[in-house]
């Protein structure tokens, strides 16, 4: 069963019985660790580490980056479009 497969078939699943947001949490995170592991050795043990996050602590984490304020480094605004960008440089 390829990849596609595989989420078309959690995915209905999930939504057929009601999966938790934990639940989705969880099929990412092993879907990003897959990934990881098709990079060279090194590379993938440090990729996999950003994705060994528990739910409970991306809660945590998220809860705080809800309640903060951005500061004023942080722009609101979205990004320029590429080709603005590329415009000014050239």
């Amino acid at each position: 069963m390829t990849k596609r497969c595989i989420i078309l078939l959690f995915s209905g699943i999930c939504a057929i019985t009601g999966c938790s947001n934990k639940t989705w949490y969880q099929i990412g995170q092993q879907n990003s660790i897959q990934e990881c592991r098709k990079l060279p050795y090194e590379q993938a043990i440090e990729c996999e580490q950003d994705y060994k996050k528990s739910y409970k602590e991306y809660k945590e984490e998220r809860k705080q980056i809800i309640k903060s304020p951005p500061t004023k480094k942080e722009s609101t605004k979205p990004p320029k479009p590429l080709h603005e960008i590329e415009n000014q440089q050239g």
